[in-house]
């Protein structure tokens, strides 16, 4: 479920919304299956467990380069192997190349800086311009991309041609990249320069220019034998019938009389006062575990001052040397339910409408909460609620005046 929020998140950072509601989706799935499965535990009926499977499910994608602009090609020249120049012992090597893919289309120079060695790793990447048109189309169909290899001499000399490298774009009519080793070749006989010479490129575009690129992954996903769902309720045990008022009077013992002289009998003793319930603990731990649980927080004020007030207390905790592991936890979990919920109304998951009915509801809950907590003995718990409660109003105000 967190690797869930994770990639959500991720998407979401990338620009990538319909991937984070996808991922959001499954997040919410993957809770509720959860719930469901504690509250079949905790279920008075006490019923089977279900068996879990996991199997896999074949699904398509389609991709697409969401780092490269609609209209244009990304060129990346990555490395060169064997490059050799006669009379020359070191090189210092750049690519450079003029693409027109229109007869009256702009011309697009692109060079990359010099790089020594005759291995060289260039990490050379460029974007050029293009249109996404049946012209451009056949360009990538019947022409090549060539790309020229220079050696640089110095600034009052002329740079020399040490070879070239053609670049096949046709990949890219139906993929998104293209991953190519082209040889490089002598300019005078079109023959490599060395046995080994290469230039590793990758070219890549946003989408294929004819049709989708489309991929099959597998995934797996979890299934419930039988289908989970909430069982029938159990219906009361009928409470057993109290005696009539015949039975009771014969069921009582006579009065003896007492004897003469004998001491007059002492009043019967108070019925000692039963035990407290053992569950009582238990209820009051579970009240203020429900508290401070950062799942229940449906506000970005109340989860913000939650994160401050948990890392004012982990930074207390490290320095006076004491164990930390809950807190960091728990900051954890708010900052992630702070970037949820930011995320949720980001992309339109949550309406502001939904936001202020969430709001409402929660200020209820929690008032209803600091009451038991109260009742409890547990006064510090109880204004921390009616602290969140406040909160919450508060912006349910601002909101209204916002309006």
């Amino acid at each position: 479920m967190k690797s869930y929020k994770t990639a959500a998140l991720k998407a979401k950072k990338e620009g990538n919304k319909k991937d984070a509601i996808e991922l959001l989706k499954k997040s919410k799935e993957l809770d509720g299956q959860i719930s469901l499965l504690q509250n079949i535990r905790d279920h008075p009926s006490k019923p089977a467990a279900p068996t879990v499977k996991v199997e896999e499910v074949e699904k398509e994608i389609e991709r697409v380069n969401k780092d490269v602009g609609p209209n244009e090609l990304k060129l990346s020249v990555e490395s060169m192997t064997g490059l050799m120049l006669a009379g020359y012992t070191q090189l210092n090597c750049y690519v450079y190349a003029e693409v027109k893919m229109l007869e009256e289309g702009v011309m697009t120079k692109v060079q990359s800086n010099p790089v020594a060695g005759s291995d060289p790793k260039m990490d050379f990447e460029c974007a050029i311009p293009i249109e996404r048109n049946r012209a451009t189309a056949r360009f990538f169909e019947k022409k090549k991309l060539t790309i020229q290899v220079y050696h640089r001499r110095g600034a009052l000399l002329k740079d020399v041609l040490v070879g070239r490298f053609i670049l096949d774009l046709s990949p890219l009519l139906n993929k998104v990249e293209s991953e190519q080793d082209c040889p490089v070749l002598r300019i005078e006989n079109k023959r490599p320069l060395t046995p080994n010479s290469s230039a590793h490129v990758v070219v890549k575009l946003f989408k294929p220019l004819l049709g989708k690129d489309v991929v099959k992954i597998k995934e797996k996903t979890i299934v419930f034998d039988p289908p989970l769902e909430m069982p029938k309720d159990v219906p009361a045990a009928k409470p057993a019938p109290a005696p009539t008022s015949k039975g009771a009077a014969a069921a009582a013992p006579a009065p003896v009389p007492a004897s003469k002289g004998a001491a007059p009998a002492q009043p019967a003793a108070k019925p000692a006062s039963a035990p407290a319930p053992a569950a009582a603990g238990g209820a009051v731990a579970e009240l203020l575990e429900k508290a401070e649980d950062p799942a229940r927080y449906v506000s970005l004020e109340v989860l913000q001052y939650e994160l401050d007030q948990s890392k004012a207390k982990l930074a207390a905790a490290k320095k006076a040397k004491k164990p930390s592991g809950d807190l960091e936890m728990r900051a954890e979990m708010l900052q992630e339910s702070i970037e949820t919920l930011t995320m949720n109304v980001d992309i339109g998951i949550l309406s502001p409408e939904q936001y202020v009915a969430s709001l409402k509801k929660a200020v209820i809950e929690e008032k209803q909460l600091a009451t038991q907590l109260n009742h409890a003995g547990q006064k510090e718990a109880a204004l921390d609620c009616l602290r969140r409660k406040k909160m919450m109003e508060k912006e349910l105000k601002e909101m209204e005046e916002n309006q």
